[in-house]
């Protein structure tokens, strides 16, 4: 009686932990948020131009003594060749190539100039990125133009799985909204505190050639991407830092309007391209302006009605509008047009996914490992969509399996894996994903719920109970943590704790019917829960 009433309530909160995970934030007592164009000035100190075969952007870390550091994307310097780094004064180093150091794996370079001239350094921020609406600022140098200062929002960790168009690879792990261009490779990405949390390196999009003009032109598709500068920080290189990890406060209503000032996208007009309105209507997507964005794509499409990524971009714009069918039909003409092009297939399955339409959605995702079998983010999709909605258990852990081996870091997969394992009463096969993911994190409440789940399966009552309040020390609302240390307490005989530990949990999440049955039949007989 106990065990099926206390497991079925771990189990159903299990789920939780499938997307999304995200490490415990360390706050600061002294966060302050800056105005947008206070933090403009300050990143246009500390951003570098460099020139060379692919002009790119920089920006300055550290010092020591005449020796200034740049850290940048390794593919702004990938070739040997002469480069020089260009200051905001307009002052001219040259680099000295042979001391280049490339970051084995991931797309970071650190370049050194020589200087007696003081420039500022800037202040590096490691903490937690992966919040709903967090903005950020991008500083860089476009090819040919003044630098550029851009506004935009992070994509949170369960949206970048679902809707980003290319698998992480050279530690990309930042995604945003923010418009950025060829040149601004390399730029820091800053938040609102104009701390720098990372590095600008791509911009999702294809490059198209048009026989007939025998012209090339570049469509904007999805989102910009950088690498978080905890990869850096992780490489172990000794320099004299400036780190911080608080969390910034959240801006106030006078800082957003300042931010939206930055918010702007360039106009076009009748003269303009298919190409122009179909990136016009993508840079109004990502700044949630979907109407205007359908109505940027539907031109493209008037000027053009076989331009297959407008029909695309089309469906992300009907499908944020809540216009489902539309988007569908906009999904399928693009892929009727390209049949290989993977962003449609992706969107068009993650909507599906969400709409609780599953065997159409599992066919979007079989059609996209077919056309790109090394993205581990589909892999990982599918194994939620078949244990969440179809309860194969079997089937997900397969697909997490095939996500791990593409990523063996991935932490929302490993999770998964361990509760897909769990649910097939695997419990030693799910111990060993728990572990993998501790190993990883080992602050992350919802893996030590599993683990004590697991535990109380094993009959290691006491070490669940270990689980459990390890769950409640990194998080003293974790109801889960409190009620699953109930029932490991009542396995152990305490039961005067067990009865304190849930009304704790009940507390926490009032109504909670498997509580209350677990409290009113505590009431009845203590006999019952041994």
């Amino acid at each position: 009686m106990f065990g099926r009433l206390g497991m079925k309530r771990i189990r159903k909160g299990l789920s939780a932990a499938i997307v999304g995970m995200a490490a415990i934030l360390i706050f600061s007592g002294n966060a302050i948020a800056l105005m947008a164009d206070q933090i403009d000035r300050l990143s246009r100190r500390i951003t570098v131009r460099i020139d060379g075969i692919n002009p790119g952007s920089g920006v300055i870390i550290a010092r020591e003594n005449n020796v200034y550091y740049v850290l940048t994307a390794n593919h702004v310097v990938r070739s040997p060749d002469e480069y020089t780094i260009v200051t905001d004064g307009g002052e001219r180093y040259p680099l000295n190539y042979d001391r280049v150091i490339k970051l084995p794996g991931i797309d970071l370079a650190l370049l050194q100039f020589e200087s007696d001239r003081t420039y500022p350094v800037a202040e590096i921020a490691d903490y937690n990125y992966d919040a709903d609406s967090r903005h950020i600022f991008i500083s860089g140098w476009p090819e040919s133009r003044d630098r550029q200062f851009t506004a935009g929002l992070l994509v949170s960790e369960a949206y970048k799985l679902a809707f980003v168009k290319e698998p992480f690879s050279r530690g990309y792990d930042l995604f945003y909204t923010n418009l950025t261009g060829l040149g601004m490779s390399g730029a820091p990405i800053l938040d609102t505190e104009g701390r720098v949390i990372g590095i600008h390196g791509m911009t999702e999009g294809q490059i198209l050639y048009d026989e007939t003009t025998r012209m090339s032109d570049r469509v904007l598709v999805g989102y910009s991407a950088g690498i978080p500068i905890r990869r850096f920080l992780q490489a172990g290189i000794r320099l004299n830092l400036n780190v911080s990890s608080g969390e910034p406060p959240s801006p106030t209503a006078e800082e957003l309007e300042a931010i939206s000032r930055y918010l702007q996208v360039p106009e076009v007009d009748d003269r303009f391209s298919a190409v122009d309105w179909t990136n016009r209507g993508n840079q109004l997507y990502r700044l949630e302006r979907w109407r205007e964005a359908l109505e940027a794509f539907e031109r493209a499409i008037a000027l053009q009605a076989d331009f297959y990524p407008a029909w695309y971009g089309r469906g992300n714009a009907l499908s944020s509008l809540g216009r489902y069918d539309e988007a569908m039909q906009s999904y399928d003409r693009a892929t009727q047009l390209h049949p290989n092009f993977y962003p449609a297939w992706r969107d068009r399955g993650a909507v599906l996914m969400s709409l609780n339409r599953t065997d159409e959605a599992l066919q979007s995702f079989d059609r996209l490992i077919e056309i790109k079998p090394e993205d581990y983010g589909i892999w990982y999709l599918r194994g939620n969509l078949l244990m969440n909605r179809r309860r194969d258990y079997r089937g997900a852990a397969e697909s997490y399996d095939r996500a791990i081996a593409l990523k063996p870091d991935f932490i929302p997969a490993l999770m998964a894996r361990g509760e897909a394992l769990f649910r097939l009463g695997n419990y030693e096969g799910a111990m060993v994903s728990v572990e993998n993911v501790l190993d990883l994190d080992p602050e992350l409440g919802e893996v030590w719920v599993l683990k004590g789940a697991i535990l109380m399966e094993l009959r290691r009552y006491g070490e669940a109970l270990n689980a459990y309040s390890r769950a409640i020390e990194i998080d003293a609302n974790n109801a889960r943590g409190w009620f699953g240390k109930a029932i490991a307490l009542a396995r152990l005989n305490r039961d005067r704790e067990a009865r304190t530990a849930a009304m704790q949990a009940l507390r926490i999440n009032p109504g909670d019917r498997d509580i209350i049955e677990f409290l009113r039949r505590f009431r009845e007989t203590d006999t019952d829960y041994r």
